[in-house]
């Protein structure tokens, strides 16, 4: 819970955000992230796609509350689509609505989001909507399911850890769906909070969602929950053509080479755009193992103790500030 507690903090801490984005490629955190510019973003495609790994890109942007700042946001992401349209390269765009003005006004919302999905169709891309804000859910599904009736091409994350998730599965149908076992911490009200437990809802909906022949993305780096998929497809002749497997880039890079050799499909999602860092350290919130991951993969002694230092100075610092701001009141 420390270190849950300590990794939020560092997200929204302005000063050691702008420090690691500057240093994190020069110390071999750049294969965790897709790139700041689109020219990086393109390599990235072009490097999995030689790999035979299809690509997920998280355009990462900030909750925008200013209509013209909608506007730049979504010019950046068809420009980005049209782009890759001219490499012969199909991709999967992650869109979180709050990104698109979702606190601004919900219908405006729904329609910018509506022409960002005409232009993916356009242009031979896919769309998936995502948020990490349960307060968000129950709207990002709407827009899903309205979008759905009119395009075959988007899809919807539905996370394993709520209790609701089995019922959103069936009010979808037949329409795609991304599943995953959470994208932010959650309150027992709504969520389950144990592994066990929601490793049983994650299994229960990768059941449902492969029985019912709708195609499902299974996006999950858990060896058991993979096996178990593999196995269920097995039993009852479900077609590899009919799900697939995404996994983060830079992570079990093996295993994905496996499952293409095996003939499935995979799909590497990449967080990119001047704002992954805050993916990335929400990502290592919710499962704290994946910073001992990353640190043993690319980090030296030398760049742990730099980044530790880093970080326990800006604590330091925050609890000095909320010391002093007690004495004075």
């Amino acid at each position: 819970m420390a270190l849950r507690s300590m990794t939020k903090q560092l997200t929204y801490s302005d000063t050691f955000t702008a420090s690691v984005q500057t240093i994190a490629p020069k110390i071999g955190m750049k294969p965790y992230f897709g790139g700041l510019t689109t020219e990086e973003i393109i390599a990235t495609c072009q490097l999995l796609q030689s790999l035979k790994e299809e690509v997920a890109i998280d355009y990462i942007g900030t909750a925008i509350i200013d209509a013209a700042d909608v506007m730049t946001e979504k010019a950046k992401i068809q420009q980005l689509m049209t782009q890759l349209q001219d490499l012969a390269i199909s991709a999967t765009f992650t869109l979180q609505p709050e990104q698109f003005g979702l606190l601004l006004d919900v219908d405006e919302c729904y329609n910018v989001i509506s022409d960002v999905a005409a232009f993916a169709k356009k242009t031979g891309h896919f769309i998936t909507l995502q948020t990490a804000e349960y307060e968000h859910v129950q709207t990002i599904i709407s827009m899903a399911q309205q979008l759905q009736a009119t395009y075959d091409h988007v899809s919807v994350v539905i996370q394993g850890q709520f209790y609701r998730s089995q019922d959103d599965i069936e009010a979808l149908q037949d329409a795609p769906v991304t599943l995953s076992k959470k994208l932010s911490n959650t309150s027992e009200a709504v969520a389950f909070q144990k592994k066990m437990d929601l490793d049983l809802n994650m299994i229960a909906l990768v059941e449902q969602r492969l029985k019912s022949g709708a195609y499902t993305v299974i996006a999950t780096h858990d060896r058991n929950i993979i096996a178990y998929a593999k196995r269920l497809a097995q039993e009852f002749d479900i077609h590899p053509s009919q799900f697939e497997f995404q996994l983060h880039i830079g992570q079990d890079d093996v295993l994905k080479q496996a499952l293409i050799a095996d003939g499935y499909r995979v799909r590497t999602y990449f967080p990119a755009g001047a704002y992954w860092y805050t993916h990335f350290m929400n990502h290592v919130a919710n499962r704290p193992q994946n910073l001992k991951y990353v640190s043993e993969k690319v980090f030296t002694k030398k760049t742990n103790i730099a980044l530790v230092t880093i970080a326990g100075a800006l604590l330091l610092r925050k609890v000095f500030k909320r010391k002093n701001n007690n004495k004075e009141a």
